[in-house]
């Protein structure tokens, strides 16, 4: 009688990028991967005030939306991705926000999973 072959599952062993040290008086809701509309390979860190939160029909559907006001005066609109949730949740009107981009993981099939560091104050 012939002995059944025992399955081993391997799991992708991934190097995680290392958050950033936060600005004083941001408290961390996220780390993790996503995307929006900032091309994160130039402007690597969007820091200023929340001065809209709004949901809009999408490429994926429904989708919530948040309007940020930098220093600069540059105002950046970012999707919500599911890295960046919990600061979603969070963000209101009015709310200083920290989204930092950590850098990316290749995935199969050529797809990248990004990852960030998002905070709020």
């Amino acid at each position: 009688m012939a002995k059944a072959k025992k399955s081993v599952k391997k799991t992708a062993k991934v190097k995680l990028a290392t958050a950033a040290k936060l600005p004083a008086g941001f408290t961390a809701v996220a780390v993790g991967g996503g995307s929006s509309f900032v091309n994160w390979e130039v402007q690597k860190i969007v820091q200023g005030k929340v001065t809209n939160c709004y949901k809009k029909k999408g490429e994926y559907g429904i989708q919530r939306y948040i309007d940020v006001m930098q220093a600069d005066k540059v105002s950046i609109a970012i999707p919500e991705s599911g890295a960046l949730k919990n600061l979603f949740d969070e963000a209101k009107k009015g709310k200083q926000v920290f989204i930092q981009y950590l850098g990316s993981i290749p995935l199969k099939g050529g797809k990248t999973y990004k990852q960030f560091q998002a905070a709020i104050k």
